[in-house]
């Protein structure tokens, strides 16, 4: 029996705005084919609110027009349908995509740099197409997004390509709506778009477009020359992977003497030559962000400098057709940043980087501009989770929930008279710095930054705020710092809000940590048992903490216990020294007694533990040079651990009070202020040193010591058995130690949260900041239990049955 249509004929206009990741990702073009496919006439446009349609036709097909959006659409787009409304009919001829409006104010997601696809590769390398060989080649599914865009909505004219018209051709692809390329707003060719070139010692090649560009730098890397190419978000450095000598001297030219190098591999199979890969390290490494993700390398396939030390490796798949036609041509490839050690990634011009010309004169490099430089996202699957340690291209700006719904939800209110959240800059902390911002209709995290000891990574942060202020427009009303006083960044915020009036919070270190890793899981509304562990965080007694457990929720937060405190003699100078930190540990842990100097400093960090411990059992001429980057010897311990190792050393929980007469060195002219319990190292180090004594093999030593920590997690969260537990900071980038406190855990039956998309070291600070922060300000407004929110959770699923939810 024939399909009958349905009777109902009446021609209807509806208008919807679809918010979310709606835009850069090809979104206009597949709702044109769709409104062509269902004889449709109207318009879709981007705007600073997402995407609009006005779609008008009989109303069965209007219907079946929104009930199939969803599946037009490429799988990876989550989309909202923000509001929608029935209009008169305007009898328009076809359905057109129409210019966008500027944006006064943005609520939507700035769209994310895209690997470029197996589609555009595909036609790069087949012989005889019009972009063969065209290295910069994009459609609607790949290319910068994120990198050249210069204000919102996603234009071309609003983009680094607007200094590149059309040809002909590409004209008649960017109006075919059958076309892939059908209004791909990076969309170029060899005729009308940028170019690589060479730059070397004898200076830039005339041809920008010549074609042996690629041949080039095949043959520099062959003859084992270190590189310099400019991909979507900045320079990478590159040598082949296989030659010791080449690696050698690409890490002194960078003054990374020990940090690990990523790896570039062409494929999949290239990639298992040299890694353990597991299903979830698959689906992470073929994501269209391309990140490079941290997996087990498979022993004696690649030279020891790669990676010294350690039992791990960051490997990546090629992120352009370029970057894919050097991994087939020379093999596995390091590609790491394009700096020098501590200073932000090249991006511009040759000429206007100095230091990028001192490290190499071998450079491949694009005239397609790079508004805002980005790094490469950086993860690793802990759980058969895919974990941020760096937050960076692909994968930032990164959405987070909206203050006002997050707060409403948690309170149960929704008042159309409520007070609107401030908008609010908070900007992390010393280290890999990420700044996040709220600015009246969007929360956002921005990608990594870096460490700010440099005087060049200090200037790019302060470009980077303003950049984002104008990107995002809004200007803040409140300021976020951390409570150290003498970070860079809590400097430069005083500065900020004296010139601007405004006020300025700071917020405990340990305390933002664990907010952020409460984020994703929706528990701004709890209370939870936060375990922060990292190296350093200053702490509301004048100490450095970073051992903590802390009674948490958005509101506020009580230290519940925390490692026995111990000294850091010399203060931060025993940070890149971990042996005297050792040494000072065991001479406690045996009862001896010792004489507190002005320059030390009280801590409980878990992160100094882990490198004394590793100092005392790392073989020798590992460590002999100090700790040269930041957890290098926690990572050296952990690829040490043998994972078969059944044993624990005792790590007790013992009630503060019982060992005050054990602690006076480090309590003397202080007031600490001492949680109710505390983990006792001492037994665990008396333990080890006898492992020592005796023989005992060290990777068996490094279980043990691991084994511990994770027992005494456990054994803390027992005491305080009726609060879920969040995992945060930077300890837990421990894949080992990670795994042992989840599975013991869920062993429990006890509810826990790690983060994911936000990273767990000090890049995802900025997120927590944010959040207790709006909720300072909103309890110190007059109606604090109400809060400014749109209902925004109709989503296009919803809508398969022609109606909205």
């Amino acid at each position: 029996m024939a399909h009958l249509k349905p009777l109902r004929s009446e021609l209807i206009a509806r208008h919807f705005v679809l918010s979310g990741y709606v835009q850069g990702v090809g979104m206009r073009p597949a709702i044109v084919r769709l409104a062509v496919e269902l004889d449709l006439t109207g318009w879709v446009c981007n705007s600073e609110r997402g995407v609009e349609v006005f779609a008008e036709g009989p109303e069965y097909q209007v219907d079946q027009f929104l009930a199939r959006i969803p599946s037009a659409l490429s799988s990876f787009i989550a989309v909202e349908v923000l509001s929608e409304e029935r209009l008169d009919s305007r009898k328009a001829s076809d359905f057109r995509i129409v210019a966008s409006e500027p944006a006064r104010r943005l609520a939507i997601p700035v769209p994310l740099d895209v690997v470029t696809c197996s589609a555009c590769c595909g036609e790069v390398f087949r012989l005889g197409e019009r972009r063969t060989h065209y290295w910069l080649t994009t459609c609607c599914e790949c290319g910068p997004r994120y990198t050249v865009i210069q204000s919102m909505p996603f234009e071309r004219h609003q983009t680094a390509m607007a200094n590149f018209p059309l040809c002909r051709e590409c004209q008649q692809e960017w109006y075919d709506v059958r076309d892939r390329r059908f209004h791909a707003q990076t969309m170029a060719c060899p005729r009308c778009g940028p170019a690589y070139c060479v730059y070397d010692l004898d200076g830039l090649q005339d041809d920008l477009r010549k074609g042996d560009t690629a041949d080039q730098a095949v043959q520099w890397l062959r003859e084992g020359k270190v590189i310099a190419l400019l991909g979507i978000g900045g320079y990478q450095h590159m040598v082949d992977a296989l030659n010791e000598t080449a690696i050698a001297e690409l890490r002194a030219r960078k003054e990374r003497k020990a940090k690990p190098l990523p790896i570039l591999v062409a494929d999949i199979a290239m990639a298992e030559r040299f890694c353990i890969l597991s299903d979830a390290d698959r689906d992470a490494l073929t994501s269209r962000a391309g990140p490079i993700i941290v997996v087990p390398q498979r022993p004696g396939c690649l030279p020891n400098n790669v990676a010294p030390g350690l039992s791990s490796i960051g490997v990546m798949l090629p992120t352009s057709s370029l970057h894919a036609y050097l991994a087939n041509a020379v093999g596995p490839i390091i590609a790491t940043s394009g700096n020098r050690e501590g200073i932000p990634i090249a991006y511009r011009h040759p000429d206007d980087e100095p230091d990028l010309l001192e490290i190499t004169p071998h450079i491949i490099f694009h005239n397609r501009e790079i508004i805002r430089p980005i790094d490469d996202s950086v993860v690793q699957c802990i759980d058969q989770q895919t974990r941020s340690i760096r937050l960076a291209r692909g994968r930032a700006p990164l959405s987070l929930p909206s203050p006002c719904r997050a707060f409403a939800q948690a309170a149960d209110v929704y008042s159309s008279n409520s007070v609107p959240v401030p908008k609010i800059l908070a900007i992390g902390g010393h280290q890999k710095v990420a700044i996040a911002i709220y600015n009246g209709e969007q929360a956002v995290l921005g990608p990594h930054l870096g460490d700010m000891d440099s005087l060049e990574s200090r200037r790019r942060f302060a470009e980077h705020v303003q950049d984002w202020l104008e990107l995002y427009h809004f200007e803040p009303e409140c300021i976020v710092t951390d409570l150290h006083s003498d970070y860079f960044t809590t400097r430069w915020a005083d500065d900020f809000a004296r010139e601007r009036n405004l006020p300025k919070q700071s917020v405990q270190h340990h305390h933002a940590h664990v907010v952020s890793g409460m984020i994703e899981s929706n528990w701004l509304d709890r209370q939870v048992l936060g375990i922060a562990w990292d190296g350093t965080g200053a702490g509301p007694d004048g100490t450095v903490w970073g051992g903590e457990f802390l009674r948490c929720s958005v509101r506020g937060f009580e230290r519940l216990a925390c490692f026995r405190p111990f000294l850091l003699p010399g203060g931060e100078r025993a940070i890149r020294q971990p042996k005297r930190i050792a040494e000072w540990l065991l001479k406690q842990a045996r009862g001896h007694s010792s004489v507190q100097r002005p320059t030390d400093v009280v801590t409980s960090s878990a992160g100094r533990l882990f490198d004394a411990v590793a100092a005392l059992i790392v073989p020798e001429e590992i460590v002999a040079g100090g700790q040269s980057y930041e957890g290098h010897f926690a990572a050296l311990l952990e690829s040490l651990a043998d994972a078969d190792e059944t044993g624990c050393y005792s790590l007790p929980l013992v009630p503060s009070e019982t060992l005050l007469d054990v602690l006076p060195e480090v309590l003397s002219n202080r007031t600490v202020a001492l949680p109710p319990y505390l983990l006792d190292w001492s037994p665990l180090l008396r333990d080890l040193i006898e492992d020592v004594q005796r023989g005992t093999h060290a990777a068996r030593i490094a279980m043990r010591f691991h084994r511990a920590l994770a027992h005494g997690i456990v054994d803390v969260c027992q005491q305080f058995a009726s609060l879920p537990v969040v995992l945060s900071g930077g300890v837990f980038q421990n894949r080992l130690l990670s795994e042992l406190v989840i599975n013991e855990l869920r062993a429990c039956q006890r509810e826990f949260c790690y983060p994911q998309a936000i990273p767990v070291n000090d890049g995802g600070l900025a997120a927590g900041q944010l959040f207790i922060a709006a909720n300072e300000l909103l309890a110190q407004s007059p109606s604090p239990t109400k809060y400014s929110c749109h209902d925004r959770n109709r989503t296009l699923s919803a809508l398969r049955g022609g109606t909205c939810a």
